[in-house]
């Protein structure tokens, strides 16, 4: 049955005992307010169930972000522990460096002075 001024057909289910109404010009059929209410209600849950994965995700998200910040701290520490210890090590060469050569001048001086004394 199509209730024109209402915009509606009207009809029954395939049982034939419920009532179902479709809208006349998108032939869309429309709810009852019981199913309506399921629909939202399952649309609700649906909604919650995706914000919560949404919400899982950030804290994973973050979690990761967190532990590569963290090592990235690590490798930043690393690496100036190893400056550090270059930095020890050039000191310590220019050190035996200088030594080595006031050693190396002290034995010319000493070879010279023989050298001198025996001619």
């Amino acid at each position: 049955m199509h209730l024109q001024t209402l915009g509606v057909r009207i009809g029954t289910g395939p049982q034939g005992w419920d009532l179902l109404i479709w809208d006349a010009a998108t032939g869309e059929r429309l709810c009852t307010p019981e199913e309506q209410a399921a629909c939202d209600a399952a649309q609700e849950t649906e909604a919650r169930r995706k914000a919560e994965e949404r919400a899982e995700l950030a804290q994973e998200h973050a979690a990761q972000e967190t532990e590569a910040r963290r090592k990235a701290e690590e490798r930043a520490e690393l690496a100036e522990e190893r400056a550090a210890q270059e930095t020890e090590a050039r000191r310590k060469a220019e050190e035996r460096h200088r030594e080595t050569l006031a050693e190396i001048e002290r034995l010319r001086a000493q070879l010279q002075g023989h050298e001198q004394g025996s001619a």
